[in-house]
């Protein structure tokens, strides 16, 4: 918790988390997907220590699963198993490191119809080649 204290009550500025890319390797029926994210700085030059950011998978059948990632400093990487292979890999889906609900926008169409624009904090497509064989 110091690590928290330090940089957010103690220290100026803020950070943000991204995703710098991913990689996918298939295992079977499953995924090895081995993320690398980075931590960005404003009014600041100091890294915050002990990080935790979700992540959140998604393919294009937009199926969704969330996982935790924890690194030391500026950069940080972890590989995870996941039953299916990610199109996009997304920081803080949920919001949830600044305990805000996701920004969502709900719009009215005709009858029966209900479309939904979520403002994502941080996305990352993925760089070629997306699957290594």
């Amino acid at each position: 918790m110091s690590g928290f204290f330090d940089f957010h009550v103690f220290g100026p500025g803020f950070n943000q988390f991204s995703v710098d890319s991913f990689r996918i390797v298939p295992i079977g029926d499953e995924f090895d997907v081995e993320v690398f994210v980075k931590q960005r700085l404003k009014g600041t030059t100091v890294y915050a220590q002990n990080c935790r950011v979700e992540l959140t998978f998604m393919d294009n059948d937009r199926q969704m699963e969330t996982r935790r990632i924890s690194f030391p400093g500026p950069h940080g990487s972890a590989t995870f198993r996941l039953p299916f292979a990610p199109a996009i890999v997304m920081t803080d889906l949920f919001e949830r490191a600044g305990m805000q609900p996701p920004t969502a926008i709900k719009r009215s169409t005709p009858p029966g119809f209900t479309i939904t624009l979520i403002l994502f904090s941080s996305l990352m497509l993925p760089r070629s080649p997306i699957l290594l064989l």
